[in-house]
């Protein structure tokens, strides 16, 4: 139970202390007159944060920018008086103290062992805590303009936390459509080892052996045809050699007919020897010729007179 708050440079109040009596307290007021600084610091009194700002916007907080703002709060748990104490610089969180006023024992100092031991005393989290201190105008709204059922549903869910299960609600329906795509395939791939009579590990192994002979097998044939090819690749080559030889043949013979005019009727062996036998005697003529001229003396003829 909250007994009091005190405010100093909080928003709507320069400084401003509030009791609060046992029962149920009612804050009514014009608008900005100072409704929500309230919640306000009794939110950030017993967990360190405001319910409306985040650490970017907290400097709003403060009525003096350039000066610091401090939140008392009293509160009682257990019939145990505690006291809050936490000031905000204009640039970041500043001191804080927990105190408990039956023995003057200093529990904490600073903030974030302040909002534990909050949390431990009251048995909640830091995050409940905001959220069933404050309800943002837009859910007051929604409140009183939706079907009380379904609107009281709402808060009761975000009072607890519940809303945030949503996202891992989704998550897992994600999830589950793709365990179930995945389940679908290797459905398929076992309905197709079955046809293919595969239905034991012994069954697969043999596959794979028989798989691996074949393998073989067609590497071996693969080699057999590579060389087979390397033949007709070579034999093609000599064939257009060939046919180049015939294509210039047939030009000389064609050019100068009445010197090729007994190739068509003598075998091409006979009449290679013939030209090997004119080439002999023509090679052996050249060589008289040349021996001849050796060996014979040269002329002499009458001396010049002068």
């Amino acid at each position: 139970m909250i007994k009091s708050v005190e405010m100093i440079n909080w928003r709507a109040y320069e400084e401003r202390n509030i009791q609060l009596e046992p029962g149920i307290t009612f804050l009514m007021g014009s608008n900005g007159a100072g409704k929500t600084s309230v919640l306000e610091a009794i939110s950030y009194g017993l967990t360190g944060e405001a319910a409306m700002f985040n650490s970017k916007t907290r400097p709003k907080l403060l009525r003096d920018p350039e000066k610091s703002a401090t939140v008392n709060l009293v509160f009682e748990v257990d019939n145990q008086l505690y006291k809050v104490s936490r000031t905000q610089s204009p640039k970041s969180a500043a001191d804080a103290q927990l105190l408990r006023l039956s023995d003057g024992r200093v529990l904490a100092t600073n903030h974030s062992s302040a909002t534990r031991q909050i949390s431990k005393l009251m048995g909640v989290s830091p995050d409940f805590l905001r959220r069933i201190i404050y309800m943002a105008e837009g859910d007051v709204f929604r409140f009183l303009n939706d079907p009380p059922g379904e609107a009281l549903d709402m808060q009761i869910r975000q009072v607890l936390g519940i809303t945030q299960l949503d996202q891992f609600t989704s998550a897992a329906e994600v999830a589950s459509k793709q365990l179930r795509q995945r389940m679908e395939a290797i459905q398929e791939l076992m309905d197709d080892l079955v046809r293919l009579g595969i239905r034991t590990e012994a069954d697969l192994q043999e596959r794979l052996n028989s798989g691996e002979k074949t393998r073989e097998l067609l590497l071996e044939q693969l080699e057999k045809i590579k060389a087979q090819f390397i033949l007709l690749q070579t034999t093609s080559q000599e064939a257009e050699r060939l046919q180049e030889l015939v294509t210039t043949i047939a030009n000389e013979v064609k050019s100068a007919p009445e010197r090729w005019k007994n190739i068509h009727a003598t075998p091409i062996v006979e009449y290679y020897r013939s030209i090997e036998q004119k080439i002999h005697v023509l090679q052996n003529n050249s060589l008289a010729i040349t021996v001849k001229i050796l060996t014979c003396p040269p002329k002499t003829g009458p001396k010049n007179k002068w």
